[in-house]
């Protein structure tokens, strides 16, 4: 009940931000592919309703990771079995199994070499 309506701006500023118009900033912003959280930082920034509105919206990046199927799918054990599922079932992550690949590893020495914990060397005394 105490709170006034400038209390609410601070909590949410992108319902008071307005464009020198007098329009509400915010769908502008939205209609020029502005996402709600940058149209929020430019304005924490100090970025006015209109600008923050109007400058072009970042490239949406992808943050998925890589897709590897083609390794999966045709690495095999020298007895003919794929080698990933065997690889999962040891115990050996996807980017253990890459990893191993990538240097030089054959298809077995990637999924029957022991998993070695982390820390661990090959050359400890």
């Amino acid at each position: 009940m105490g709170e006034t309506m400038n209390d609410d701006d601070d909590a949410f500023p992108h319902f008071s931000a307005r464009m020198d118009n007098g329009d509400l900033a915010w769908a502008v912003a939205d209609a020029n592919g502005v996402s709600l959280a940058v149209f929020c930082r430019r304005l924490k920034l100090g970025w006015s309703g209109e600008r923050a509105a109007t400058h072009p919206a970042p490239p949406r990046t992808r943050k998925s990771p890589p897709q590897r199927p083609s390794l999966k799918l045709s690495t095999f054990l020298a007895d003919g079995q794929l080698a990933w599922p065997v690889a999962k079932t040891r115990g050996i992550s996807e980017a253990l199994f890459y990893a191993r690949l990538k240097k030089g590893m054959t298809p077995d020495e990637v999924v029957y070499r022991p998993v070695m914990p982390r820390g661990w060397s090959v050359h400890r005394r």
